[in-house]
Parts: structure tokens; C-alpha cells; sequence
């Protein structure tokens, strides 16, 4: 229960984040939405992920690479929208794996 519950609130806190300057810009309301499930369901692909990568980095990269068909497609309107895209994908992507591994793994920070 724990192991869905976890990357469910993880999820929504990140949509909120990345959500809430989007809706302060009144930007498209589907853009807004895309964003929110995308952070939404995140978590629970990158909990279930067996790929091997540095600690450090796993979410970042992960959420990146997820996020790169959509810079594509934000690109059309907005020619600095990607690059805003790619740098919160990877800040919020190194929390969501932190936050993952903090709250299901039990590691320890001292």
C-alpha cells in the first residue's frame, strides 16, 4: 500500500509545483494538465525503474529524457519554453528519486 501511496503524493506535490507558474502565466489549460499528469505519473515509472545509473542522477535523466518529446512540441509556440522544460524536468526529476528513495527505501541521511 505504502509502495502506491508514496509515489501518488510525491506526484501530486510535484504537479503542483511545476503547475502553479503555469497557471500564474495562464498558460493553455491542456499544456497545464499534460504537465500535472506527466508529474503525476512519474513517480510510479521511475519507483518500478531496474535501470542502473548513479544514485545522484537516476530521476534527473529519467525525467529528462521523458520530457524531450514534449520540448519538441512546446517548441512550435515557444522557442525558450524546451529549455525552461528540460532544467525543471531534471530539478524535479533529482526530487521525486531523492523523495522515492528517502520515503521507500528507508536510506539513511547521516
Amino acid at each position: 500500500m505504502q509502495s502506491t501511496i508514496v509515489p501518488f503524493t510525491i506526484g501530486l506535490i510535484l504537479g503542483g509545483i511545476d503547475v502553479v507558474p503555469m497557471v500564474m502565466k495562464k498558460i493553455d489549460r491542456h499544456a497545464t494538465l499534460s504537465a500535472f499528469l506527466f508529474h503525476l505519473i512519474m513517480p510510479f515509472i521511475l519507483s518500478n525503474s531496474t535501470l542502473k545509473m548513479s544514485f545522484v542522477l537516476t530521476g534527473g535523466i529519467f525525467y529528462v529524457v521523458c520530457t524531450i518529446p514534449l520540448a519538441v512540441l512546446a517548441r512550435k509556440g515557444d522557442k525558450k519554453a524546451p529549455i525552461i522544460m528540460i532544467i525543471t524536468s531534471f530539478v524535479l526529476g533529482l526530487a521525486c528519486h531523492f523523495s522515492l528513495q528517502l520515503f521507500l527505501n528507508d536510506i539513511q541521511l547521516s
